[in-house]
C-alpha cells in the first residue's frame, strides 16, 4: 500500500464528489484569495514624530538689548522615549479633548498639590523601567496647562521630561545623564536640549525643554500661530503647544525679559542651528 492510499484511509472526512455549483464556488473562493491585498493602515496609524536631543547654541540678552549667539558645548544622551496612546491602534499621545483645554500661560503648582498627584504617579510609574530608578526622584518645573501637567524630574543625575493627560496618558523622556557637561551660562542666556512632537491634527503637539541664565525671568513664544509663556524655574524652562502639524522644530520667535526689565527676541530657530 502507497503512501497516498494510507493517508486517505485515515482521512476523518468522507471522499466526496464536488457538484457543478460547489466546485464553482470553490474556484471563486480560491481566486478572491490569491487577489485579496493587505488593507491600507488607517488614518489614526500614523506614526509619531519625534526629534531626538541635539547639540544645542544658546543666545544671550545683553544688557543693552542686543543679542548675541553663543556656542554651548552640551553633550546630550540619545532621547529614550517612552509613551501611553490613548488607543492601543492610534498614534496620539495626549487626547484631542486634553490639548484643547490648553492654556497660553501656564499654572505653577506645587508637587504636593492634589490637582497634580495623578499625574506625577503617572510619570513615576511610567519610569520604573528607566534609568535612575533606584534613586528618589525629585520633580521640578511643575505645570499645568489646562488639563495637562508637565514636570521634570531628577533622579540618580538623569534628567526627564514628563507630560501628562488624564486618564493615563502622555509621555516622558530622557535629556540629560550623569556626566553630561553643563557649562556655565550667562545671566540671561538660553539653551535648548530636547524639542519633539507627537500626534497629528487634533492630537498634534509640539515641546522644548533647556536651560535658562539665572537672571531669566520669564520666556514668551509665538509658534504655530500661537503666542504663548514658557515656564521657567529651577535654571530650566519647558513648554509645549498644540499643533495641527507638529515637527519639533522651532519656526517662530522668542522673546526674552531679564530680571531688571530688559527684553530682546530672536528666531526661535536659531536655537536649534
Amino acid at each position: 500500500m502507497n503512501t497516498t492510499e494510507l493517508l486517505r484511509q485515515l482521512d476523518f472526512v468522507p471522499t466526496a464528489t464536488l457538484t457543478a455549483a460547489e466546485s464553482a464556488r470553490s474556484d471563486e473562493l480560491l481566486r478572491s484569495v490569491l487577489a485579496d491585498r493587505e488593507p491600507e493602515p488607517a488614518a489614526a496609524s500614523r506614526p509619531t514624530r519625534q526629534r531626538v536631543p541635539f547639540a544645542t547654541r544658546g543666545w544671550v540678552l545683553a544688557g543693552s538689548g542686543a543679542l548675541a549667539i553663543a556656542i554651548v558645548a552640551t553633550a546630550l544622551v540619545a532621547g529614550h522615549h517612552a509613551y501611553a496612546p490613548t488607543d492601543s491602534t492610534a498614534s496620539a499621545v495626549l487626547p484631542a479633548v486634553a490639548l484643547a483645554s490648553w492654556t497660553s500661560t501656564p499654572t505653577s503648582v506645587a508637587a504636593d498639590a492634589a490637582s497634580v498627584q495623578p499625574a506625577e504617579r503617572w510619570c513615576l510609574d511610567s519610569m520604573q523601567s528607566g534609568p535612575g530608578a533606584s534613586s528618589v526622584g525629585a520633580i521640578t518645573n511643575l505645570d499645568q496647562r489646562g488639563a495637562v501637567t508637565s514636570m521634570l524630574v531628577t533622579r540618580g543625575g538623569y534628567v526627564m521630561l514628563c507630560i501628562a493627560g488624564p486618564d493615563s496618558t502622555g509621555f516622558w523622556e530622557l535629556d540629560g545623564q550623569p556626566g553630561d557637561v553643563q557649562p556655565t551660562l550667562a545671566p540671561t542666556q538660553l539653551t535648548v536640549a530636547s524639542a519633539g512632537g507627537h500626534g497629528d491634527g487634533a492630537t498634534g503637539f509640539d515641546y522644548v525643554e533647556g536651560r535658562a541664565g539665572a537672571d531669566v525671568a520669564s520666556i514668551s513664544l509665538t509658534e504655530s500661530g500661537r503666542t504663548f509663556t514658557a515656564a521657567v524655574s529651577n535654571g530650566r524652562w519647558t513648554a509645549w503647544w498644540p499643533t495641527a502639524d507638529p515637527t519639533g522644530e522651532l519656526t517662530g520667535s522668542l522673546t526674552v525679559t531679564a530680571t531688571d526689565g530688559s527684553r530682546s527676541s530672536v528666531p526661535a530657530e536659531s536655537l536649534q542651528k
